[in-house]
Formats: C-alpha cells, structure tokens, sequence
C-alpha cells in the first residue's frame, strides 16, 4: 500500500497522509487513482461495512467523527477498522507480487527447458521409428492374404525398413500386384501406421484406393 494512505489522523478527525501532507491537484489525483485501485483489488476481502469506511477515509476524504457518528462506533473503533483493513490489503498486495515473480519465473523455465523437450520428443520419435522400421514382416498381426504374402517373400522384404525403402509407386512394376493386392498393401501400411515413411503414400492411396475412407 502506497504511502499516502498509512494511518495519520489530525486534530479534526481526519486521516491524512504522511508524505503528501499538502498535495497540489495533480498529486491528489495520482492518490485518489492509487487508492481506488487498491479498494477494488480488496473488495472481496473486505466486508461491505469495511469496504464503505475505507472509501469514505480514502476516496471522499470524509472526517473520523462524522464516520462514528454515521456508523454510531468510537473513533477508536473507526481507526482499528482501519488499520485491520489496511493489513488486509497489504497482504493481497503482496500476494499478487508474489504471483507476478512465479509467472515470470515460469515463463522463464518454460523457455529454457522448450528447445530442450523438442529435442527430447524428437529423440523419442526417431527411437520408436528405429524399432518399428526393425520389426520384420513376419511379426505383423495383419492377416496377410497367401499372394501378397508370397509377392513380398519374392521380394525378399523381411524388415518394414526393407519394405519403405522401395517408392511406394514402384511396388506396381512387380508381377501379381494388381488391384487386389493394391488395396490390401494400403491396408497393411495402414495397419502398421507406417504412412509418413512413404513419401507419396497419400497420394497414392487416394488413386488406387478411392473408396476408402
């Protein structure tokens, strides 16, 4: 809480600031801004009895006896709700401090630690790609038909490594791959999620394999 409003009572009842004892008008304004920002931050803090004294002391300036008349309390009371409202407000404030420095703080890790979790994430992809181009054919669940599977044993394909290494486009210029055998090799890259490691296998897909979806 800004300086202007800790706890200072003249003659007449009234709190005033410390510092600015005689502020000129631009003064005034920049405190009376200061304090209304302050009073909305803690009006969920504040009870509405707690919240109405406060605006009264800071924001309209009104003298301490007319409060405990208003409110019929001493003055004294009028000061303790005063000075419990401005420890209320004190400790909200640094609260949002604190908020403030833990999220630089995290964006600041955050930052620190992306490059290092990309690179992290990509090691991993290539890893899990390293043991599912290593997996031979054989291993495949998919219930191969007998002559896809005798093309590719004619192939000589063990590895799905081996089987990606050839253009997808080029498997047509083999003897007995004909739409039948199109259709269920779609199907196979499919079932193995080896998509990406054809180059033009969408493409592909979508002239021979129209009716998919």
């Amino acid at each position: 809480m800004s300086t202007n409003i800790q706890q200072n009572s003249n003659k007449s009842g009234r709190i005033t600031g410390r510092k600015y004892s005689n502020p000129n008008a631009s003064d005034q304004k920049i405190i009376d801004m200061t304090n209304q920002f302050y009073l909305e931050i803690s009006k969920n803090i504040l009870s509405e009895r707690e919240f109405e004294i406060m605006e009264k002391i800071l924001i309209e300036k009104c003298p301490l006896e007319e409060l405990s008349q208003k409110y019929e309390v001493g003055i004294d009371r009028i000061r303790q709700i005063y000075r419990n409202t401005l420890h209320k407000v004190k400790i909200i404030s640094g609260l949002l401090q604190e908020i403030t420095r833990l999220k630089a703080k995290r964006n600041q890790l955050r930052k620190k630690y992306a490059s290092e979790y990309k690179k992290l994430s990509k090691k991993n992809i290539q890893c899990l790609e390293v043991s599912m181009l290593s997996k031979k054919i054989s291993n495949s669940c998919f219930p191969f038909s007998g002559r896809l599977w005798s093309i590719l044993e004619t192939m000589e394909l063990e590895t799905m490594e081996d089987l990606c290494s050839i253009p997808i486009r080029d498997y047509l210029k083999y003897r007995g791959f004909k739409t039948k055998c199109i259709t269920e090799f779609i199907q196979f890259i499919e079932f193995e999620n080896i998509e990406d490691q054809f180059d033009e296998f969408y493409e592909f897909k979508k002239k021979y394999f129209p009716s998919s979806k």
